[in-house]
């Protein structure tokens, strides 16, 4: 079963990293990609001939992520992917990487019979006023028409501008 579930885990982790990277660089028109390593979960088997020892430590699997900046500005044998992405980007583009990453896993399991619940909690306050503007956009755009959104947050500042955005957003679409 682990054979299995390491293959089925590896292909769906490919196919979110894909969908991924088109959010970060299409939606969020960032410049740079994610890339994920999966070291496979393992169990110890006897060799042949060899008892099953019970009770032994599953090894836990592991996902590494590294960013690879897509820049004309660099030279392609001088870009580099970056091991430790949380030292490298800013918590703006941290959280970009974690939204788009959120979305993918969303639209990849998304059921059409089932009821859809889309709850942001504290989701932009990361965020400067232009980046959540931005994301609340991409968010109405993509997500209202298939999900009941709850935005909550506890900062009346982020609330005050997710209540703008949401006006503007349906005072445009009035129009349309």
């Amino acid at each position: 079963y682990l054979k299995e579930f390491n293959e089925s885990f590896d292909t769906y982790l490919k196919d979110i990293t894909e969908l991924t990277n088109t959010y970060i660089t299409s939606r969020f028109k960032e410049n740079f990609n994610i890339l994920f390593e999966y070291r496979p979960t393992s169990y110890p088997l006897p060799a042949e001939g060899e008892e099953l020892v019970l009770n032994q430590q599953v090894k836990k699997p592991e996902i590494i992520m590294t960013v690879k900046m897509l820049t004309d500005k660099i030279a392609e044998e001088q870009k580099k992917v970056i091991d430790s992405p949380q030292s490298f980007l800013n918590e703006a583009k941290l959280s970009t990487i974690a939204l788009a990453l959120r979305l993918a896993i969303l639209d990849e399991k998304f059921v059409a019979a089932y009821p859809k619940v889309l709850i942001l909690d504290d989701m932009l306050m990361s965020m400067d006023m232009s980046n959540r503007e931005f994301v609340m956009n991409i968010i109405l755009d993509n997500y209202q028409d298939s999900y009941q959104i709850f935005f909550m947050t506890h900062q009346r500042g982020l609330f005050e501008d997710a209540k703008k955005t949401i006006q503007q957003h349906y005072a445009k679409k009035a129009k349309d």
